[in-house]
């Protein structure tokens, strides 16, 4: 279990994208009272602990140099964070620490994601804990961390993403606890590569697909995909890591290339499989 200290010394409330950046700062809980659409922030605005940086189509929100803030959605549902920029992350954190995110349902509107944009971006941090939160699609993916020391993801939904449904890179001490990861597609799906100690506890892997497969519109039969010697894509992507584990998880209905790229990079315990379709095998190597 990752525990670590949240200091609560200062509360905010806020109702908007620009009370939202207002607020960004160390020691404090940014309680959010209503829709946050990142895409209303005057692009003008500048602070000690966050820049808005241009993401190809539009903003992009990164915080920054940052220690003790809580970010917490106050409603019965999840309270929305969103951002319209397909090629922007929702929310990049950058040399942060003790990071809590509680109850938000984060994502991109109105269009498809493309290319690099995913939902929380989490580089050269420590200790991030996620809690209750929803991550979707059009996002590319949920999560993607870069040299991230312990984090943490309770009671979480990742759902819809369009290309993968996260990326580990050079990461350690990660645990994913009651987590839903459904309806993803469409390349490896969960990429872990360089790190130490990754756990999934009871999580369910459900409806996830990669490898798809286009019509041709003449002769109506189905091309690429698995059917193409050079798409292997699979739902576990592990590479170069110690310590990748499932423990009780369930992994139904989900339709990929390979379940895992390479054998024996990662560890089963009580893990159930049920319904799948591995459509090159289990392993590719």
């Amino acid at each position: 279990m990752i525990a670590f200290t949240q200091d609560k010394s200062k509360i905010i409330e806020v109702y908007n994208a620009n009370q939202f950046v207002d607020a960004i700062g160390p020691n404090r809980t940014i309680n959010l009272m209503g829709t946050i659409n990142l895409s209303e922030i005057d692009t003008n605005k500048f602070g000690d602990y966050y820049r808005i940086q241009n993401a190809y189509d539009g903003p992009e929100l990164v915080i920054h140099h940052i220690e003790y803030l809580n970010i917490v959605g106050v409603d019965e549902y999840p309270i929305e964070i969103l951002t319209k920029p397909r090629y922007g992350w929702v929310l990049v954190f950058e040399d942060c620490k003790n990071i809590m995110i509680d109850n938000v349902n984060a994502g991109h509107f109105p269009d498809k994601g493309g290319c690099t944009g995913g939902v929380f971006y989490f580089k050269d941090c420590r200790n991030i804990l996620i809690n209750n939160s929803i991550m979707y699609g059009s996002g590319t993916e949920g999560i993607r961390t870069e040299k991230v020391k312990n984090l943490q993801c309770n009671n979480s939904i990742i759902w819809g993403c369009t290309y993968y449904i996260m990326t580990l890179n050079n990461s350690m001490y990660i645990e994913f606890n009651n987590c839903k990861f459904n309806n993803n597609e469409e390349f490896d799906l969960i990429n872990i590569s360089t790190c130490i100690n990754v756990e999934f506890n009871s999580c369910e892997f459900m409806n996830n697909k990669n490898g798809s497969t286009r019509i041709n519109t003449r002769t109506k039969q189905e091309y690429g995909g698995c059917y193409e010697s050079y798409t292997n894509d699979a739902l576990f992507d592990v590479n170069e890591s110690i310590s990748v584990v499932l423990n009780n998880c369930s992994i139904k209905n989900n339709n990929t290339c390979y379940f895992l790229r390479t054998e024996n990079t990662l560890e089963l315990n009580n893990t159930v499989f049920e319904n799948n379709k591995f459509n090159k095998g289990l392993y590719q190597d």
